[in-house]
């Protein structure tokens, strides 16, 4: 570890020389005195967890006691108190005969849950000593014996068809409680409903956001005795409990001043920004510092040892590391309106990345054109950066960070035009693995640290989240979740819902990752509703509506095949209504690992991170075609998979009926080889978006948006509001359909794709150019269609996968998540639905329990508006 600068080292010794001054000095008067001796302190060399240890004791008072100060049993090991108790005295001590000694037997009960070994047993209070050595401690070593003395064993592994978190071979319902703070209160609240997966925020360093206390005080003084103290007290309120660390790893303060060359540099040249949202202070350490991540690894390794040699290491099932802004690997000041990082160890960094992406300065010349990255960059005041003259030689040290004007002013429209901003995408690409390298770097190093046997993970891959902020898209470092979800030392990511709009009935709350893709790889994926942070004060909080809301998290998990952590940060939990439907929920959701999970959504939504990088900074364009979308989508009455480009095109994908390619820009021959071989045959049908397959290398083209869609493409070198108008109303997609719609967006967006193919059929036309902007064709095998503008109306989405043979369970808008045996309707209107099914099945309801029909492939039923019904569906015959 790195030392501190003098004076800190200075002010250490000071404090360190007056606590042993004080500790030297003579005890005063109420201290000298003793007031209670220890006669006989007598332990039984073993006993059993769960069980209570008997200590028979003699004590007397050596003079008439003037205050009352009960000794208590406290049991622990290296250092941690794992249980306490008071002593039962037969009456107080200031009514205690003088120099007369009480015989009396105390009792603790040892904690069920904690590890097999030898404890102390310390007979402790104000003032108490043996009275024939005061010196002497008052402990005795007890040799604690378990039950199950194995190690708990924790990994994720499928069960009915869906990743499943397994805890010593016992499949769990995955639904977890996230108290702030955590403790005893918390364990008692949360045991009495039945839920005993906690997870528990703690650093191995310095907490941002002061959800934990902070552990790295100065160099080498690691203390770890409030996140012992919070377990403890957690686990013996709830002996069943198991916990989930969430790992924030920053940088102290201290440090930061230390080494403030490793600290991010913002696009205003400073360091000090003040995040949204705020933490508790306004530096942060650059993910480019090797400095940092060498001692945030020690840190972090010490953490995890520390804890796996606890007693209660047993009841630790795992590792969710987090940092960045919100713990959710964003780059520090991503939701802001700031560029970064300009330190000198991240502009270092990038040009290592660009050496291994050219391996020469002409092929980075070549992809750049002749852009420079040297437009006015932040720099440190004691750096000297010249500016480079247009004709000078240009040299890997000339490499910078794109300024911020560069950034802002970029040269093209919202869809960028690589021969002109290659340089830009490359940093925004860059970036995204310098996020991405650090986290798997920190999760190789907890791998290690806790020899395999536990579970690791973190909050990645955003994709439908960080659209949501102008500049999140380019600065979240977000981009890289293909390269994240390769690696091996990951077993769960997390990460929050899309939170575009979620109010009941009309949002949508699901993932806001492709989880589809995370799922593949036999990886958890851990959705973290915060929902009661979102619903306004208690006093405010209408309780059936948090309710509702939960059931349809809690129907997104189980239709989902996903995990699902509420947020406790309020008193929105202790509702009597809200604590007596989550004794349901958990008893439903516990009955579902005994389903059939196996997805039966027959459309995939593809999302691409690499293509996002070739977006303008601020333009909503990325809003629109995922967060918005997905929205509309959610209401087409089916469900759906989410995917990423990459898996979808490396045939990692099953095969679908209808595939919705939110963002399919950057395609090139090898992913598009792997597209052509996904979607063209059997029928399928693939709608395309905006400017599919039209960036490479060589710049926008129209002809790479041919050979990817089957339809002839081109643009307009213009950016205008794109609006899509009906032109054929009569169309089959326009269904249902009773207004002159309009849909697309408000924003100019550029440039302008159109369809010009005379075997296509023209559905709808860009306002103001008159080009065929919505279009469909039909090919023997497959269908294509082509929609210029994003927010593709949800009665029309629904037409389309009508269309393509999807089978729609409702046509009423509502919102449908289901597998193979479960179905979930979330409303927006109530009123009678009639439910299509797949196949015949046998319908329960899961909330009022009762059955709705046997045997059937379709049933009425009626709904309130603003809620979330749940269907249990079962193969005729075993009910």
């Amino acid at each position: 570890m790195n030392t501190v600068a003098a004076p800190v080292r200075l002010v250490t010794a000071a404090l360190l020389a007056l606590s042993s001054f004080c500790m030297a000095q003579p005890a005063g008067r109420d201290q000298a005195q003793t007031l209670v001796q220890v006669l006989r302190f007598e332990a039984p060399p073993s006993a059993e967890a769960g069980k209570a240890i008997r200590a028979p004791l003699s004590l007397r008072v050596p003079k008439a006691a003037q205050r009352d100060r009960t000794p208590r049993l406290e049991l622990s090991s290296d250092g941690v108190v794992v249980a306490r108790a008071a002593l039962a005295l037969p009456r107080a001590l200031t009514q205690w005969q003088p120099e007369t000694a009480e015989e009396l037997t105390a009792a603790l009960r040892v904690p069920p849950w904690i590890r097999p070994g030898t404890y102390k047993l310390r007979l402790a209070g104000e003032q108490l000593r043996f009275a024939d050595a005061a010196d002497q401690p008052v402990t005795r070593s007890v040799k604690i014996s378990s039950k199950s003395p194995s190690p708990t064993v924790v990994e994720v592994a499928s069960q009915g068809g869906a990743p499943t978190l397994f805890i010593n071979g016992q499949p769990q319902a995955g639904l977890l409680i996230a108290p702030l703070p955590a403790g005893a209160e918390a364990g008692q609240r949360w045991s009495a409903v039945g839920l005993h997966l906690y997870r528990v925020a703690c650093t191995a360093d310095y907490d941002l956001y002061g959800d934990a206390p902070d552990v790295w005080l100065a160099p080498d003084q690691f203390h770890y005795s409030a996140l012992d103290r919070q377990l403890v007290d957690l686990l013996n309120a709830d002996p069943d409990g198991f916990v989930l660390l969430r790992v924030f790893l920053c940088s102290p303060e201290w440090w930061d001043r230390e080494h403030l060359r490793d600290a991010v540099l913002f696009g205003h040249g400073r360091h000090a920004f003040p995040l949204a949202p705020p933490g508790r202070k306004n530096t942060y350490p650059s993910f480019a510092s090797a400095r940092w991540r060498q001692d945030t690894t020690e840190a972090l390794t010490r953490l995890i040892r520390h804890v796996e040699g606890a007693p209660y290491a047993d009841r630790v099932i795992g590792y969710q590391l987090a940092s960045g802004v919100g713990g959710s690997w964003e780059y520090w000041g991503s939701r802001q309106q700031v560029w970064m990082d300009y330190a000198p160890v991240n502009r270092t960094s990038f040009r290592g990345w660009l050496r291994a992406r050219y391996g020469t300065l002409p092929d980075l010349r070549e992809a750049w054109g002749n852009l420079k990255l040297d437009w006015g960059a932040p720099r440190l005041p004691e750096e000297k950066l010249p500016s480079i003259p247009a004709d000078a030689k240009f040299t890997w040290s000339d490499v910078r960070v794109p300024a911020p004007k560069l950034r802002e002013t970029a040269p093209t429209f919202a869809l960028q035009d690589p021969t002109a901003t290659q340089a830009l995408a490359d940093y925004t690409l860059y970036q995204s693995d310098l996020v991405a390298d650090t986290l798997l770097a920190f999760a190789h190093a907890a791998r290690q640290a806790a020899g395999g046997r536990k579970l690791v993970g973190a909050a990645y891959g955003h994709l439908l989240e960080v659209c949501r902020y102008p500049l999140g898209v380019q600065n979240s470092g977000q981009l890289a979740i293909t390269r994240v979800l390769q690696s091996q030392d990951l077993d769960f990511l997390s990460g929050p819902p899309c939170r575009t709009d979620a109010r009941l009935g009309i949002g949508y709350a699901g993932p806001a990752s492709a989880v589809a893709s995370v799922q593949s790889r036999t990886k958890l994926w851990l959705m973290e509703s915060d929902l009661p942070t979102t619903m306004g004060s208690p006093e405010k909080r209408n309780a059936a509506e948090q309710i509702a809301l939960m059931y349809r998290d809690l129907a997104g998990a189980i239709a989902g095949g996903y995990a699902l952590t509420w947020l406790d940060r309020t008193d929105g939990y202790r509702n009597a209504a809200v604590r007596d439907e989550l004794q349901r929920m958990r008893e439903i959701a516990a009955q579902s690992l005994s389903w059939d999970r196996l997805p039966v959504a027959e459309i995939a939504v593809v999302v691409d991170d690499v293509s996002l990088a070739y977006l303008k900074p601020g333009n909503s364009l990325a809003k629109n075609l995922l967060a918005d979308q997905m929205i509309l989508v959610s209401h087409i009455g089916a469900p759906f998979d989410v995917w990423t480009l990459a898996d979808v095109a490396a045939g990692r994908a099953p095969a679908y009926r209808l595939y919705l390619f939110l963002d399919a820009f950057w395609v090139d021959a090898v992913r598009r080889s792997g597209l052509v071989r996904q979607v063209r045959h059997g029928g399928a049908t693939a709608v395309w978006f905006c400017a599919p397959g039209a960036l490479s290398p060589e710049g926008v083209s129209g002809r790479s948006a041919l050979a990817l869609t089957g339809l002839a493409l081109t643009y307009e070198d213009k950016s205008v509001p794109l609006r899509v108008v009906v032109a054929d109303p009569g169309h089959e997609y326009m269904r249902d359909v009773q207004y002159a719609m309009e849909y697309g967006t408000t924003e100019a967006v550029g440039p302008v794709f159109h369809c010009f193919d005379r075997e296509a059929e023209t559905v709808g036309k860009i306002r103001g150019l008159g080009l065929v902007g919505f279009c469909m064709r039909k090919f023997p095998t497959w269908t294509t269609v082509f929609s210029a503008a994003p927010d593709l109306p949800a009665v029309v989405l629904r037409n389309i996968a009508r269309s393509a043979g999807v089978h729609l369970y409702v046509e009423s808008g509502d919102q449908v998540m289901a597998n193979e045996g479960f179905l979930a309707l979330h409303t927006a209107t109530g009123g009678k639905r009639r439910v299509r099914l797949p196949q015949a099945r046998t319908v329960f309801d899961l909330r009022h329990g009762r059955l709705v029909a046997e045997n059937v492939t379709e049933f009425e039923v009626s709904l309130p508006a603003r809620d979330t019904a749940l269907f249990r569906l079962q193969k005729p015959g075993k009910f």
